[in-house]
């Protein structure tokens, strides 16, 4: 018995071509949708965490000018955005 026998006894043939790259599509697409929505999650949180540096920033500020007595001067605040931004 020699070993390309063995390999091939009990195994199925390969599948045409065009079947197992129609088979392979749909979990690339999948995959590709995921892989959006994780960027796009990973942009949202980026933003976010800017929004929350600049807010820590601020408070840091004028906690210090509170301790040495200083006198504090609120900044206008950020507007906010009622939607988020167009991609």
């Amino acid at each position: 018995m020699g070993a390309d026998a063995g390999l091939a006894a009990g195994r199925p043939e390969d599948p045409p071509a065009g079947l197992a790259q129609a088979q392979s599509s749909e979990p690339d697409e999948r995959r590709e949708a995921f892989l959006a929505r994780l960027r796009k999650e990973n942009t949202e949180l980026r933003r976010t965490l800017t929004l929350y540096e600049g807010a820590i920033r601020q408070l840091a500020i004028e906690n210090e000018a509170l301790r040495t007595g200083a006198t504090v001067i609120p900044l206008q605040a950020r507007p906010r955005r009622t939607s988020p931004p167009a991609s």
